[in-house]
């Protein structure tokens, strides 16, 4: 059977078609499987996931090209699906969510197509199972209640958990994993925390100086072995001058070619970091991750359970004791407390059911509170009843009026697009009559009133 995973949206996001590789690789050994892929994420090439691997510049391409229709981005297309155009394919599986997908998959030759495509005509997008909600939630970010990597896996039809780790072939990550285990012996330490340096330069206020302390911290109270993850063109990064004025003891520090950063994310049992595409790479590589955010991503958070999103404009110095006691839960695979000095931004991911979400470890605002009814909503149209988690109750309350005061179906937000995904409807819009889902939506909102006075709310 000769399948095509097509990926060629956000670098971070494409990284994932690796993850569903593995578990197709899984299941059917003697596949013949062939990955066209935004580039950046060429270290999946060496994996042996893939029989065959092709990279597509896709930013590149849209800041050189416009208009998709014209001439000139017919040709490039033309030029660069001619590795994949002449086979005939069993299945395609377009995993992108812009349109530039479906126009490939107009090149191609496939008898079955999975995900988002064009008719013959090229006039009408046509979906299959839960693609149209990807495309939704990728042009509008926070809007859907699912994880971009469930819906990869919907469209397969396969939640078992697969690490890319488990089945990749790479002699760096080999030799890496000598390096790092001789490292463990010297040291006596168990658990390897990988920083990202490349953290100093997110714009996150109080960075470096966060980092300075964390890492010495870390070092000192020998809680693991921190690893300074550095390009190997920043021989002087001022992280690594300042570790060198306060620490005594030997520096630890991983340079590697920007691209090959990404392949070494897999010898870590901890990975922090800012960079959404690492933190993809950790996920696929069953690494659990620190996110620093300056905002919220209620759509792009690590999938793996006690996995953390820390959420500040400015990392402050005080962070520093609490957060060190997260990546010792994390580590020793502790379920992760509400700890007042994290503050209001700490999220933790929790996985039911195969459904991945996140859980405040702090106050939460109503933006999340939005959200968390949304998730609910999909998963009891499942027939799947989550645990509670800790929200406050007023924020949720108000989350519950806002969608009662919605005038139309097509107001209903966050539950219209919940209840189109839980019913994999081929539309956007329209999939169900406004009766019912004005009775499904009125249903599940009374049901939630009525646990407003459980335990696990807060006031």
């Amino acid at each position: 059977m000769k399948i095509l995973i097509l990926n060629i949206d956000h670098p971070q996001r494409s990284v994932y078609a690796g993850a569903m590789a593995a578990l197709l690789r899984q299941k059917i050994p003697n596949i013949e499987l062939t990955g066209f892929i935004t580039t950046g994420n060429e270290f999946l090439a060496t994996t042996g996931v893939f029989s065959a691997v092709h990279f597509f510049a896709t930013e590149a391409f849209f800041e050189r090209t416009r208009e998709l229709s014209s001439e000139e981005s017919h040709a490039e297309l033309l030029a660069a699906t001619a590795p994949i155009r002449d086979v005939q394919w069993d299945v395609v599986v377009n995993m992108s969510a812009n349109l530039l997908g479906p126009i490939l998959i107009n090149f191609l030759q496939a008898k079955q197509i999975k995900g988002i495509s064009l008719d013959q005509e090229l006039a009408e997008i046509q979906y299959s199972d839960m693609a149209s909600f990807h495309l939704h939630q990728s042009n509008t970010p926070n809007s859907s209640p699912l994880h971009f990597s469930f819906l990869y896996r919907s469209m397969l039809k396969r939640y078992e958990d697969v690490s890319l780790r488990s089945v990749w072939r790479l002699d760096l990550l080999n030799e890496l994993t000598d390096f790092v285990d001789q490292l463990k012996r010297s040291s006596g330490r168990r658990s390897i925390v990988l920083i990202d340096a490349g953290i100093c330069d997110s714009g996150m206020k109080g960075a470096l100086s966060f980092l300075l302390d964390l890492y010495s911290y870390l070092e000192e109270a020998q809680l693991c072995l921190p690893i300074l993850l550095v390009d190997d063109q920043e021989e002087n990064h001022p992280l690594i001058r300042g570790l060198r004025e306060v620490l005594d003891g030997d520096l630890h520090v991983l340079r590697t070619e920007k691209r090959a950063k990404l392949s070494v994310v897999g010898v870590a049992d901890l990975l922090i970091t800012d960079s959404l595409h690492l933190k993809g790479i950790a996920d696929v590589s069953a690494v659990p991750t620190i996110l620093l955010t300056s905002e919220l991503d209620l759509s792009d958070f690590s999938v793996l359970p006690g996995s953390m999103q820390f959420v500040a404009p400015k990392l402050a110095k005080s962070l520093v004791a609490a957060m060190s006691s997260a990546v010792t839960a994390i580590l020793n695979k502790e379920p992760l407390q509400l700890d007042p000095e994290l503050g209001d931004g700490a999220y933790v991911t929790e996985v039911y059911d195969h459904l991945p979400y996140i859980v405040p470890l702090g106050e939460s605002g109503p933006e999340f509170a939005r959200w968390w009814l949304g998730v609910r909503f999909f998963a009891a149209q499942q027939g799947v009843n989550l645990p509670d988690i800790p929200i406050s109750r007023t924020l949720y309350k108000r989350a519950i009026q806002a969608e009662r005061d919605k005038g139309s179906v097509e107001e209903r937000g966050i539950l219209k697009v919940a209840l189109d995904l839980a019913q994999s409807k081929i539309k956007l819009a329209g999939t169900l009559p406004p009766s019912q889902v004005t009775s499904k939506v009125e249903i599940f909102l009374s049901q939630e009133e009525r646990r407003l006075s459980s335990d696990s709310f807060r006031a």
